[in-house]
């Protein structure tokens, strides 16, 4: 037992002095501003990649998994993308299908809390497609486990003095894990657990991208207050030309209409009759050339 604590400790030292190195001074990042434009557009966009991913999920279409998904990236068949909240994606260049990995998640992993300890304790079950293995059930090994995950964190991301360092740590952290093949019930168990929490995590995010499928839309149709807009000054337009109607003199309209109404039948009055004798005085001038 003091051969496994002593072990412990140097892990969390080297856990502790990693933890520390990486802790240096960032210059702050300057936020991005968006104008309205370019949130709508991101809005549309992510409904967009929401809907086709709904669209695949619904229609039975999954993502390669594992080393399959690797090498169709590196073929350029799948190609990774995000949507402008972190959301990740997978575009099929040859189909055109969008896969969510939300929607694409196995779950090989879940977590029992031991009754036998009161809780105090849990152990930690993993599928690892061969049968089912678990770890835990002490505080040491409970211990062991929180550590190691702190320590992928610089087995992925840290520079080559820090992964050497953590493959080290991640090598004795794993011993004091001690993990062992699971009973069959126990496997049987924490299988249907998996299933459970694999079905309730796709149920929440078929919800979420459901939610920006309904915001793309909103956002593509007008809004609201602008439609009342146009209404009102339609409104305000008929009611300006009954105004102008109404405003004006009732006598000047009467006179309007007096001097139509005498154009109208000066037009219709049949010409005037001419009398005989202007008749004969026309004729006789045209005969002698001489006017009375």
């Amino acid at each position: 037992m003091s051969a496994a604590k002593a072990s412990l400790a140097a892990a969390q030292a080297k856990q502790a002095a990693a933890i520390e190195k990486a802790k240096e001074p960032r210059p702050p990042a300057e936020p991005v501003r968006m104008t309205p434009a370019t949130k709508e557009a991101n809005v549309i966009r992510d409904g967009e990649l929401a809907r086709r991913a709904l669209e695949a999920h619904r229609a039975g279409d999954k993502l390669p998994r594992g080393k399959e998904l690797e090498t169709a990236i590196k073929r350029g068949d799948i190609k990774p993308t995000k949507d402008s909240e972190g959301r990740q994606y997978f575009e099929n260049k040859k189909t055109g299908a969008v896969y969510a990995k939300s929607l694409n998640r196995s779950a090989t992993s879940t977590t029992s809390r031991n009754l036998n300890h009161l809780g105090l304790t849990s152990t930690k079950y993993v599928d690892t497609g061969n049968g089912i293995i678990k770890s835990g059930g002490t505080l040491t090994s409970e211990l062991a486990g929180k550590l190691r995950d702190m320590n992928r964190k610089n087995l992925e991301k840290g520079n080559a003095i820090e992964k050497f360092g953590a493959k080290t740590t991640d090598n004795a952290l794993k011993k004091m894990e001690n993990w062992q093949k699971a009973g069959a019930i126990e496997s049987l168990t924490a299988k249907i657990q998996m299933k459970l929490e694999q079905r309730a995590a796709i149920k929440a995010a078929t919800k979420d991208l459901e939610a920006k499928v309904k915001a793309a839309e909103q956002a593509k149709q007008p809004k609201a207050h602008e439609k009342t807009e146009q209404r009102q000054s339609t409104r305000d337009e008929k009611s300006r030309d009954s105004e102008n109607t109404n405003d004006r003199p009732s006598d000047e309209i009467g006179r309007q209409a007096l001097e139509k109404a005498e154009q109208l039948a000066q037009r219709a009055a049949p010409e005037p009759e001419k009398s005989a004798g202007q008749e004969a005085s026309k004729t006789a001038e045209r005969d002698t050339g001489y006017s009375r």
